[in-house]
C-alpha cells in the first residue's frame, strides 16, 4: 500500500486526514511524479517478463526491444545499449542489424566509441541493406572524426553518390566537429548555398524555428548556435494542447544533472528547444527534460519518433 510504503501508516494508526489531502494532492496534481512512476512501472514489468524462461525467443526479442526503449526515456544510456546488444542475439538466425545499429548509437551516445565500433562491424560488413549499412557508415564516420578530430573520412561521404541526400548532415558535421576555420567557413558556406532551407542551415542561422533534423545529428553535441536549453525553476502550465497553452513532451527524467545536460543538449542538436526542470523528490534533486509545444504536441511527438527520441505529454 503507498501510504504504508511512505511510513504513514504506523503501529497500526491511520494518518491524519491533512497527510491524505496533502498526499492525494500530490499524487493527483503532480503528474511528472504519476508519469516517471508509470515508466518506472513499465521497465520493472518488462525486466520480469525477461525472466520467465517460456518465453519465446521472438518475445524476448521484442521485450528487450522495448526495455531498452524504456531505458532511454529513463536516461540509462549504457543499460540502454547493452540491452540494444541482447536483443539484436536474442533470435537465433536473426542478424538483428537495425538493433545493433541502436545499440552503437547508444555507445557512441556515452563515449563508448571503441564499442560503438565493435557493435557496427557486421553491420558495416553485411549485404543487402544498402539504406542500413550506409546509416552505419554515416555513424562510424562521425564517432571517428569525434574521437580523433580525424574528419578523412567525412570528407570521403560527401563525394559518394549513396549520400548524396546526406549532404546537409555532412556539411553540418564537418562545420561542426573540424578545428580548422577555413573548413568551418567552406562547410557553412556550401550548406547555405546548396540547402538554404535545410534545418542544418537553419541552426548555423540561429533559427529558432527549427522543429527537428536528420537523427545522426544527435551524436553532435556542444553546438552553441543551435536553439539554447532553457533551465525552469517552476513546473510550467501545462494544457491538452489548447492554443496559448504549453504541453511539456517530457523525453528524460535523471538524477544526475550532467545527464540531464547530456539529453538536452541532443534535444537541441536535432533542432528542438529543450527545457531542463528541476525537482525533488524524498530529499533528492532530479532533472526532468522536455520540449514544450503549444501547438500540435501530437506531430511535434511524432517529429521527436522520427528523430529518436520517446517522448509522452505531461498534463
Amino acid at each position: 500500500m503507498i501510504l504504508d510504503r511512505m511510513g504513514l501508516i504506523k503501529n497500526g494508526t491511520k494518518p491524519c486526514n491533512s497527510w491524505c489531502l496533502v498526499l492525494l494532492f500530490f499524487l493527483i496534481v503532480n503528474p511528472l511524479f504519476t508519469q516517471n512512476r508509470q515508466l518506472a512501472a513499465e521497465i520493472t514489468s518488462a525486466e520480469k517478463k525477461l525472466s520467465d524462461s517460456k518465453l519465446s525467443a521472438a518475445e524476448r526479442k521484442n521485450t528487450l526491444e522495448t526495455l531498452a526503449r524504456l531505458y532511454e526515456l529513463s536516461g540509462n544510456i549504457e543499460y540502454a545499449a547493452d540491452t540494444w546488444e541482447k536483443a539484436a542475439k536474442a533470435v537465433s538466425g536473426n542478424a538483428g542489424h537495425v538493433d545493433l545499429l541502436q545499440s552503437a548509437r547508444c555507445f557512441a551516445a556515452i563515449g563508448e566509441f571503441e564499442k560503438a565500433d565493435s557493435v557496427l562491424r557486421p553491420v558495416l560488413a553485411a549485404s543487402g541493406n544498402r539504406s542500413l549499412q550506409n546509416k552505419a557508415r554515416l555513424l562510424s564516420a562521425q564517432a571517428e572524426a569525434l574521437k580523433t578530430g580525424n574528419t578523412a573520412v567525412l570528407n570521403g561521404l560527401l563525394t559518394n553518390p549513396d549520400f548524396a541526400r546526406e549532404k546537409p548532415v555532412l556539411y553540418y558535421s564537418l562545420w561542426k566537429i573540424s578545428s580548422d576555420p577555413a573548413v568551418q567557413t567552406a562547410m557553412a558556406s556550401r550548406l547555405l548555398a546548396e540547402f538554404p532551407h535545410s534545418p542544418e542551415a537553419r541552426i548555423i542561422r540561429e533559427d529558432s524555428t527549427v522543429s527537428a533534423v536528420p537523427a545522426a545529428l544527435w551524436l553532435l553535441s556542444g553546438n552553441e548556435s543551435a536553439p539554447a536549453v532553457v533551465t525552469i525553476t517552476q513546473p510550467p502550465a501545462v494544457s491538452s494542447g489548447t492554443s496559448g497553452n504549453a504541453v511539456l513532451l517530457q523525453t528524460g527524467y535523471f538524477g544526475l544533472e550532467a545527464n540531464a545536460g547530456n539529453m538536452a543538449n541532443k534535444l537541441r542538436n536535432a533542432g528542438f528547444s529543450p527545457v531542463i526542470y528541476k525537482r525533488t523528490e524524498n530529499g533528492k534533486d532530479h532533472w526532468v527534460v522536455g520540449v514544450l509545444t503549444s501547438q500540435d504536441y501530437a506531430g511535434t511527438m511524432r517529429q521527436l519518433k522520427e528523430k529518436g527520441f520517446d517522448s509522452f505529454p505531461v498534463f
